[in-house]
């Protein structure tokens, strides 16, 4: 049977690569795609939007790319925002809606369609789906499982030569470093390359910390830290009676961790003591933490610089001439937010802004610079890449939309909300079953009794527009009554077509 491989890798490869090419005209390489997946970082913790941070490289890409300012994610948690970005599919679809799932059998993934076309297909950097990144067809990977130390962890890899440990030194340049190889090697060899750069930082450590990495702490003085207006939401007002908040929420984990873990200081954001730069200690601890959340996503910036440079001088000889950043898309999003105080929460999973909306950017060869504000979900950056390298795929089943579009033809006819699902209950992570929707600038969050979706106890609507902060829960207004239910015919109709929707195609 040897010689049947030796068949297909002699023949069948340069025809597959002879077809792609004619896809993209004889004289066009096929693009290079680089998906960078930050974590935990949400939609203000960008420069381009932000002045409070830091991050120049990223900032480069938002000056000359496109920055999409009402990015959302299916689902705010590490496992099925990656599961949900592999396959174009919400995770009641694929099989990941809560943490370490894996993906359905049948499920295919962007690497799965770029690969049978030719691609070199690569994954660095944190996984946490059950489903081994071999098994969702990357070729090659570097990997550490969920989260930890940014120091100190092994690294299971396929790549010849690769690290077994990061041994002391930093996580992101760990990653970067072979990412830096790996794109040398593409160069080389003159095939097209998609490499999925899955961050963990900003995500805390394993002593849910955030380690100063370089001194980038140094760079922020915590008395210039905003505290976030929606410090001021109280907990103890989350009751049936007032009819704001799910009550449940008030004696969550999103209120209690930040005390538990001490963060930024003693007492969490909870210390009631008099501060020195505020009112109380927990809203100095609310800046101390901001200071360190704003340094980690600098320090991944800088790692994200290295390698934005590799494209345009492979090799890191000084020659550009063979540089392949021209044709190269690249992509960066958050796999979801955080919060730091805001609503005097931390963690993330629920769906107010901070926690469902992130950083999108999209920079590629004929983009023109621009902010699109229409809503975007990370199952549509699928369909994107997919469209990128000239698959010509079946995206039926995909409930994504296809980005390049939106991208090429802002006038386009586009989606007027989105869905976002959190219908399995996440015991570990302190959240009940909700779902929402968001449509013009309102949003509607329903949350439910238990996971089978049937029985909602509590209903939020907000004006994004006037609410910014999600302060004011409207759903009890008679004034909005009508964009009340207008919102949830919405909802229903785009749950009901979720669940509806086809699988994938089995692979021939």
């Amino acid at each position: 049977m040897k010689w049947i491989q030796t068949a297909l890798q002699t023949f069948l490869l340069p025809c597959l690569t002879a077809a792609c090419l004619s896809l993209h005209g004889a004289d066009q390489p096929r693009p290079n795609i680089l998906f960078i997946f930050s974590d935990d970082q949400r939609a203000d913790a960008l420069g381009a939007v932000n002045p409070d941070i830091v991050t120049p490289h990223l900032d480069s890409l938002a000056k000359d790319g496109v920055v999409f300012d009402r990015a959302y994610v299916t689902t705010a948690i590490c496992s099925p925002s990656r599961a949900s970005t592999l396959t174009g599919r919400y995770g009641t679809r694929n099989g990941v809606s809560t943490l370490s799932a894996a993906l359905n059998e049948g499920e295919r993934t962007f690497a799965q369609y770029l690969g049978d076309v030719g691609y070199r297909t690569a994954q660095f950097g944190k996984w946490h789906i059950k489903t081994t990144p071999a098994e969702a067809a990357f070729q090659s990977y570097a990997q550490m499982y969920s989260n930890g130390s940014w120091y100190h962890r092994n690294i299971d890899s396929n790549i010849p030569g690769a690290p077994k440990a990061l041994n002391g030194r930093f996580y992101e340049e760990v990653m970067a470093d072979m990412l830096i190889d790996y794109i040398d090697e593409s160069a080389s060899s003159g095939q097209p390359f998609v490499a999925w750069w899955c961050n963990q930082v900003p995500h805390l450590d394993e002593k849910m910390q955030y380690p100063d990495v370089d001194d980038t702490q140094a760079l922020y003085d915590p008395a210039d830290m905003r505290v976030p207006t929606n410090w001021a939401d109280e907990p103890s007002a989350w009751t049936v009676e007032s009819g704001e908040r799910p009550p449940y929420l008030a004696q969550s984990r999103f209120v209690s961790k930040s005390a538990e873990e001490n963060y930024g200081g003693p007492g969490g954001y909870d210390n009631p003591a008099p501060g020195i730069r505020n009112r109380t200690v927990g809203e100095d601890n609310v800046q101390n933490h901001l200071r360190e959340y704003y340094a980690a996503v600098t320090a991944l910036d800088r790692q994200i610089g290295r390698v934005l440079a590799r494209l345009k001088d492979p090799n890191g000889d000084g020659d550009t001439s063979d540089s392949i950043a021209n044709n190269t898309w690249i992509i960066f999003m958050g796999d979801n937010g955080w919060f730091t105080g805001h609503h005097r929460f931390t963690s993330k999973v629920l769906p107010y802004e901070e926690a469902s909306r992130v950083p999108m950017l999209v920079w590629g060869p004929g983009v023109s610079p621009r902010t699109e504000s229409h809503l975007v979900l990370n199952i549509d950056l699928t369909r994107l890449i997919l469209d990128i390298a000239g698959t010509q795929a079946d995206t039926s089943h995909m409930q994504g939309l296809n980005l390049r579009t939106l991208i090429d033809e802002p006038d386009t006819n586009w989606r007027e909300s989105v869905y976002l699902e959190g219908v399995i209950s996440e015991p570990s992570l302190g959240a009940e079953p909700f779902d929402a929707v968001v449509k013009d600038h309102y949003k509607l969050i329903r949350t439910y009794a238990d996971s089978s979706g049937e029985s909602v106890v509590w209903l939020e609507l907000y004006d994004l527009e006037t609410d910014p902060d999600e302060m004011h829960n409207l759903s009890n207004d008679p004034a909005y009554a009508s964009i009340r239910d207008d919102l949830t015919r919405s909802l229903v109709a785009q749950k009901s077509a979720i669940a509806a929707s086809p699988n994938a195609t089995p692979k021939p």
